[in-house]
């Protein structure tokens, strides 16, 4: 997104548009596919419906906001203003991760199993 807002021409971004929309589907398939995969069979409803909330219920808060960049600063800038709120929810998750992975008491090597979880929550 960052390449469509400092495109020169229409060509050139919309080349930029093709790969931007091949990366976000191919990202909404594989993160629909690691939380279908990773969570428990009784929480996957649960799981499902709160990363609907993530994806849908923010665009009602964002989409006026970049409605009026738009408007009044142009679409380069509220594009770009899209591409900075992806960084900044990427390196938000980034290091969220890395917490959640430190925070584990499993061995690198150890396979996650039905047995260990329930051991290891009791």
């Amino acid at each position: 997104m960052i390449a469509v807002a400092l495109a020169p021409d229409l060509w050139v971004a919309l080349g930029a548009l093709v790969v931007a929309g091949a990366a976000a589907t191919s990202f909404l398939a594989f993160s629909n596919s690691v939380l279908q995969l990773n969570s428990r069979p009784e929480m996957r409803g649960r799981v499902l419906a709160l990363r609907a909330v993530a994806f849908l219920g923010t665009r009602p808060v964002g989409a006026p906001v970049i409605g009026w960049m738009g408007e009044y600063l142009g679409p380069r800038y509220a594009v770009g203003m899209g591409a900075l709120a992806a960084l900044a929810a990427a390196g938000f998750g980034y290091r969220a991760l890395g917490r959640l992975s430190s925070a584990t008491d499993r061995r690198p090597n150890e396979q996650p199993t039905r047995a260990t979880d329930e051991a290891r929550d009791g």
